[in-house]
């Protein structure tokens, strides 16, 4: 089942999502700094001073469902029927996710090497189908390249930035009734993948306010990612697939002393609802504590529901670890999918 992808790719027009942002209610657009700035708002690179930031050597990082683990124990260990095992599943999701992010970063520039695949599996009564019994899995994985600049102006508080990127892409989705189920291990990936290439851009705008008297610091942003859609072609030239255009706003207050930090933020993704319809699955709050940067507690709401997190940084590695909860139904409510995460970063 994991060489197979959901009802849709949840994150699909995402390639990256940052492990420790994940614990917070995967916020970020206010503040993203370093690597994670990539991605989520190139402007963010112009933070700080000097000249070199940091190189990120591997973060790998693993994402599962909370319930996976029983499954594949019910399905591969025991041996169980599969068809009434899935049965049992009915409004369960699964998911299973892979990423990796290298990176050498410099203020105002970074240079980014992604890897990211992810597979989704949801078993349902379909109402196109008399509501029977479904299986629906998607699949997605990426290669990609990035390059991204940025640049501060009025004394540092405005700060603007871009990240191109060159993406290898591979998609797939299946879907069929709970009595076939058996056809899903048995197909040949070949009948159903979609492979290609394209290039897009994402850009990005930071404000941050001068640190007032009580340590407190307000910072906005605003990203436009996959700026008039980042286009998957493959080698004939043909458009298999297209990572759509998204416009993300974001807030965030910062305060503290010099060892200890408490953040708030909030950021509202798909402004126009390119991606997103459903307005509930677009709001993202986030809180974080952290003692000298060594380490920080996460906490946050995605999409209406709890995340937590957890992280201690020794300079050369660090550990992320939490968990969230994605909805892959249309509305909040309908399929949520309990994650957890762990990720390890080695950079220097």
């Amino acid at each position: 089942m994991c060489l197979l992808p959901s009802v849709a790719i949840a994150d699909g027009d995402r390639i990256y999502r940052s492990a420790h942002f994940l614990g917070r209610g995967d916020t970020g657009i206010a503040v993203a700094d370093d690597q994670e700035a990539i991605f989520y708002n190139p402007a963010g690179l112009a933070q700080g001073k000097g000249i070199y930031k940091k190189v990120v050597i591997g973060s790998p990082q693993l994402e599962f469902s909370s319930r996976g683990r029983d499954l594949y124990n019910k399905l591969y260990v025991q041996e169980k029927d599969q068809t009434e095992t899935l049965k049992g599943e009915i409004g369960k999701p699964f998911h299973l996710g892979l990423s990796s992010l290298s990176a050498v970063v410099f203020r105002r520039a970074a240079v980014g090497a992604i890897l990211s695949n992810e597979a989704n599996l949801l078993v349902r009564k379909h109402p196109d189908q008399g509501a029977l019994e479904s299986v629906s899995a998607d699949f997605a994985s990426n290669q990609g390249l990035t390059f991204s600049l940025a640049e501060s102006f009025l004394s540092d508080r405005v700060l603007i930035g871009a990240t191109g990127k060159y993406i290898k892409r591979s998609e797939a989705e299946f879907e069929a009734g709970i009595a076939d189920a058996q056809s899903i291990s048995d197909l040949n990936t070949s009948d159903i993948l979609k492979e290609g290439t394209g290039t897009g851009a994402d850009v990005g705008l930071m404000y941050i306010a001068p640190e007032n008297r009580w340590r407190t610091q307000y910072s906005g942003g605003i990203t436009v990612k996959n700026v008039g859609d980042t286009v998957i072609e493959n080698e004939s030239g043909e458009k298999v697939s297209a990572l759509k255009q998204t416009v993300n706003v974001g807030v965030a207050a910062a305060l503290g002393t010099k060892v200890s930090r408490f953040k708030l933020l909030l950021d509202y993704w798909d402004v126009t609802g390119n991606v997103e319809s459903n307005v509930l699955k677009r709001i993202h709050i986030g809180t974080e504590i952290s003692v000298a940067g060594f380490i920080g507690v996460t906490g946050g709401l995605n999409q209406g529901y709890s995340t937590a997190g957890i992280y201690t940084d020794i300079y050369v590695f660090r550990v992320d670890a939490g968990y969230y909860t994605e909805e892959v139904g249309e509305r909040v409510g309908m399929y949520p999918d309990e994650r957890y995460f762990v990720r390890i970063t080695a950079g220097i």
